[in-house]
Parts: C-alpha cells; sequence; structure tokens
C-alpha cells in the first residue's frame, strides 16, 4: 500500500511537471504570435531608415514645432502657419502646416494625433474602404517606428494612388497622409524625417 502511494505520488508530481511545461510553451507561443506583427523600438535595427533620395529641399531655415501634449516635435517651413484642432476635445485629431496663403484641404501637409495603439490605427485605415489594395514597408525614423502603407483605393468608381505613413510610439500614433493632388510631397517628407518623440 505504501509503495502504490509512493507510485502514485511520483505520476501526480510528473503530470503536474509537464503541465507546468506546457503552460511555459503555450505562454511563449502565444506572447511571440501577439507581437510579431508590432515591432518595437527595441526591434528597430532591423529595419531600414526612412530615407528620401530624392528630396533635395532646403530645410535649413525651418522651424521647430513642439506638441508637449502628445509628446513629440517637427520641423516646418519658416514662413508657414500651424493650426492644431488636437488640443481642442472634439472629433478632429487633426494638426495643419499650411502656407500662409491658403487653409484648404490641398494646401499643406497634415496629420492626424490619436492616443491609440498601432494595431488600432492599422485597422483604422484598412476599414476606411474595403477595396483598398495596399502593400505596407516598416521603416524608423529618429526613435519611432513608420509604417509605409502604398497603394490603390477605389472611390465612385475612380481609383486613387496613396499612401499613408503611420509614426508610432507605444500608445500614440500619427497618421500622415499624401494628398492625391501631389502638391507639398517634398515638404511632407522633410516634416516626416525631422519627426521625432520628445517623452
Amino acid at each position: 500500500m505504501f509503495r502504490n502511494n509512493k507510485k502514485m505520488n511520483k505520476k501526480i508530481i510528473t503530470i503536474l511537471i509537464i503541465l507546468a511545461l506546457l503552460g511555459v510553451a503555450v505562454f511563449a507561443y502565444v506572447s511571440n504570435s501577439n507581437d510579431k506583427d508590432m515591432p518595437t523600438l527595441v526591434e528597430m535595427q532591423e529595419y531600414e531608415e526612412l530615407a528620401f533620395p530624392n528630396n533635395a529641399l532646403d530645410t535649413s531655415d525651418w522651424q521647430v514645432y513642439r506638441n508637449d501634449k502628445f509628446g513629440f516635435e517637427v520641423r516646418y517651413p519658416r514662413d508657414w502657419e500651424v493650426k492644431d484642432f488636437s488640443k481642442f476635445d472634439g472629433y478632429d485629431r487633426r494638426i495643419a502646416f499650411h502656407p500662409p496663403w491658403g487653409e484648404g484641404a490641398d494646401e499643406g501637409v497634415w496629420f492626424l494625433a490619436y492616443e491609440d495603439s498601432l494595431e488600432n490605427t492599422y485597422d483604422r485605415i484598412i476599414s476606411r474602404a474595403p477595396s483598398i489594395n495596399y502593400t505596407k514597408k516598416i521603416s524608423y525614423v529618429n526613435n519611432a517606428i513608420i509604417t509605409q502603407f502604398f497603394g490603390t483605393l477605389l472611390f465612385e468608381d475612380k481609383l486613387f494612388n496613396f499612401k499613408t505613413y503611420v509614426i508610432s510610439n507605444e500608445n500614440k500614433t500619427f497618421e500622415f497622409n499624401d494628398l492625391p493632388s501631389g502638391y507639398f510631397q517634398q515638404e511632407l517628407e522633410q516634416i516626416l524625417l525631422s519627426f521625432k518623440f520628445t517623452e
């Protein structure tokens, strides 16, 4: 009887050890699966640095815009103006940079600022229109991860090429959209290259 109890105890201990090892393995697998598409700042060196080799725009006299609410700064043309709609409590999350002669949607560079995860921002971009075909490229700029979306969008029976750039850091994301007109492309690229988190 005593021997049977000993054998039974050994079996129970062996089963518990096996279950513990399985639990560790499952946890490791789930953690890796959830993180595989979500780059972190530690992994930045695995990606290319953002570059626009054909952009020769002189930015030596540009000024700095700093946003303490979202913890970032960028440089923008000295004679341009800034409108920060994100500082108001409301739906509009735009931060816009535009020349003094215009504030329209095609006149300047603007982006959306979110206190949200990179994954949710991806979903928001893709859900805007089910007909988007896109490719995704991950790079880094200064101390931030940047995801570039390139593709075509079908809107009212017309195809449009689009580029969207998403900069992220933990629970903050910034969505820059290239204008369909192609205006201010060089300014957008230089603003992206100057982007850095200050927190």
